[in-house]
């Protein structure tokens, strides 16, 4: 049984969520792929990989970006975030990175605060594995309003396509259809799960594969809700951080 069919016991039910367009909409694609061990450790390598098994050197992404982390946190040290141009999207990327290729950057995604938001989650495998990819989403609860296998496609664009001919909007289920909320949700693997929620925790997010590892080399993107002045300001007295990595080449 799939988790869009669930019903839910919860007395309080936002009708408004399940029925209302959804103000922004995004199609998260992820995946990973093996580095190319010729380049791996060249200037032109890879930031992190992962290898499974002798030369299956993994990395992940969204959306065709592998996340790199701030050397600070976003939420509490707002005042070092260089402006937007420090973050990336699949339609904003660093000048660096070619089409069609990983780019490594610090990816994000922004909403305005108590947007009703609606994510597709795809998993862009070519083949279906025993493994399912649970997607975790911080700061916030959502209903899950579709879940299914994709027939075997050979492109992105083809793949999105068929999401979006497989909704399943509440007004198609009954009327008194009450779905669960939920933090974590397991996406079919070369499937897809559609999500829904309110964006209405101002802060910076993690949405990320819950599997440590695929979070570890990339396979995670920050959700913005709203601007830094609508965020709660951390205390004076907490402590603060930065890069712990020396700088190597200054102590040549």
């Amino acid at each position: 049984m799939c988790v869009a069919d669930l019903e839910s016991h919860e007395v309080y039910r936002d009708d408004a969520l399940i029925d209302a367009a959804p103000d922004k909409t995004f199609r998260i694609l992820f995946n990973t792929f093996t580095a190319d061990p010729s380049i791996l450790f060249s200037d032109q390598g890879y930031v992190r990989y992962m290898t499974v098994v002798l030369t299956l050197n993994n990395i992940g992404v969204t959306n065709n970006i592998s996340m790199v982390f701030p050397d600070f946190p976003l939420l509490t040290q707002p005042e070092l975030i260089g402006g937007d141009g420090m973050f990336c999207n699949n339609t904003h990327r660093p000048e660096r990175c070619k089409p069609r290729h990983a780019c490594f950057c610090l990816h994000r995604l922004k909403v305005a605060l108590n947007d009703v938001v609606e994510m597709s989650l795809i998993d862009d495998a070519e083949v279906v594995r025993d493994l399912y990819h649970p997607f975790h989403l911080h700061g916030h609860r959502f209903i899950v309003t579709g879940m299914g296998q994709l027939p075997e496609f050979r492109t992105q664009s083809e793949k999105v396509d068929f999401v979006e001919r497989s909704r399943r909007y509440a007004r198609t289920m009954p009327s008194d259809h009450n779905p669960p909320y939920k933090d974590t949700v397991s996406v079919p693997s070369r499937g897809y799960t559609r999500i829904r929620f309110r964006a209405d925790n101002p802060g910076f997010w993690l949405v990320h594969c819950h599997f440590e590892w695929h979070l570890g080399i990339g396979m995670s993107f920050v959700l913005q809700v709203g601007e830094v002045d609508q965020m709660k300001k951390a205390p004076r007295d907490f402590p603060r951080c930065g890069s712990y990595k020396p700088d190597i080449y200054s102590q040549l």
